[in-house]
């Protein structure tokens, strides 16, 4: 699985999550839907700026992107005062 894929996928279900259509959330990004689409699809890497876009429109922080992307691979905090 690339790193697209990964992006897109959590792209989607952050998207899904937020319960907004692709055009929304474009609307609320100031981005046009064909380019969330085609992240979502793994079309396209985002830049960094549309990544902060989105993340805004969505609510949500950055590193949600990574954390749904890999789920059960984020280990940096285990074992620090668990």
């Amino acid at each position: 699985m690339t790193r697209n894929t990964t992006f897109a996928q959590a792209l989607k279900r952050l998207r899904d999550r937020a319960g907004l259509t692709q055009q929304a959330l474009a609307d609320a990004a100031g981005l046009h839907r064909v380019q969330v689409a085609r992240y979502e699809m793994g079309q396209y890497a985002p830049r960094w700026d549309a990544i902060v876009r989105l993340a805004r429109a969505l609510g949500c922080g950055v590193e949600e992107f990574s954390q749904l992307s890999s789920p059960g691979t984020d280990r940096r905090n285990k074992g620090k005062g668990d």
